[in-house]
């Protein structure tokens, strides 16, 4: 089975909104104003969030992991020292040596790379990401992960975004499109369809897919987890994207509980309702993206406070 892979051009993910100009324009020179890229977790009970934002000359890579019923698999998926990690083999892939001295000569480090040899990374690096924790599970113990990334290479014209679950990526285009991933999970008609086909049940009542091997409820149709040895419909099979930089003003990354859980007004579905209250609050306080900290607190404030359950992650990404 293949994971799917879009072209940009085709605009692929699923449309959420158009953002007006008077929110649009202001956007665009907030996010001109703090190129820097931003993140933030606020922390609940279940403190199994993980995020890494890594920067470099040669690359920039980020990383939300929303571990359930531990941390472990959420802390492998974010690690950048694991030696099995995403980070490393995506590493592998962009630090390949020059072609030839002449590219130093023009000031780049690093042989141009192509969309294909980075796909292939991406693909690879969930397989062996998925080997290392079925072969640790007596280590990490039950649960698992999702995954939401996003590759920037110097080397390369595109960015790239992919996701195995449920955590939401959206792409903020500067004509003002807002697009946002398919997520793995029971929202997913399509994900429905696939595992029906080989009898695994939507429960209505638990608003969950019931496995039958491992006799579980659970809300998401793909994750990290040692859970595939039983179920192999669960096999982390990434939708990967890509968007040409020129046309992309920002990436905004999180789990699912910070959209959720996002006080907006006026109400309307809670994808729309999100990106635009959360775009607005940029325009109103374009400070929050000088900091980390700035940002944590805007996300403290922005969700419900007696939210007990669900820890939310924020990554705010500029595209330049």
């Amino acid at each position: 089975m293949v994971a799917q892979i879009h072209s940009g051009a085709n605009d692929p993910m699923d449309y959420v909104c158009t953002l007006p100009d008077e929110i649009l324009n202001p956007l665009s020179k907030v996010i001109k104003k703090h190129p820097t890229p931003r993140s933030a977790i606020v922390q609940c009970r279940s403190d199994q969030d993980r995020k890494t934002v890594f920067t470099s000359k040669a690359f920039n890579l980020c990383l939300v992991a929303d571990g359930h019923r531990t941390d472990e698999y959420a802390n492998f998926l974010s690690s950048t020292k694991n030696k099995k990690s995403i980070f490393k083999q995506i590493e592998k892939t962009i630090l390949q040596p020059p072609l030839s001295g002449i590219w130093q000569c023009f000031g780049r480090q690093y042989s141009p790379i192509s969309d294909e040899e980075i796909n292939t990374s991406i693909k690879s690096s969930c397989e062996i990401a998925e080997t290392h924790i079925k072969e640790s599970s007596d280590q990490y113990g039950e649960g698992g992960s999702t995954l939401s990334a996003l590759l920037d290479a110097k080397n390369n014209p595109n960015i790239f975004v992919w996701n195995v679950g449920s955590s939401p990526i959206y792409v903020i285009k500067r004509n003002g499109d807002v697009l946002i991933n398919v997520p793995h999970s029971k929202d997913n008609n399509d994900e429905r369809e696939r595992l029906k086909k080989i009898g695994v049940d939507y429960s209505e009542n638990m608003n969950a897919f019931y496995f039958p091997p491992i006799k579980e409820y659970l809300q998401l149709s793909r994750n990290f987890s040692p859970w595939v040895n039983s179920v192999p419909s669960m096999e982390p099979l990434p939708n990967i994207y890509q968007f040409p930089k020129k046309d992309i003003l920002a990436v905004v990354m999180g789990t699912d509980g910070t959209c959720d859980e996002w006080i907006y007004s006026p109400k309307k579905n809670n994808l729309m309702g999100f990106i635009t209250d959360f775009s607005q609050s940029l325009i109103n306080n374009p400070e929050v993206l000088k900091s980390d900290k700035n940002l944590k607190k805007l996300l403290q404030s922005k969700t419900w406070e007696d939210t007990q359950a669900d820890d939310r992650t924020l990554i705010v990404y500029p595209v330049h």
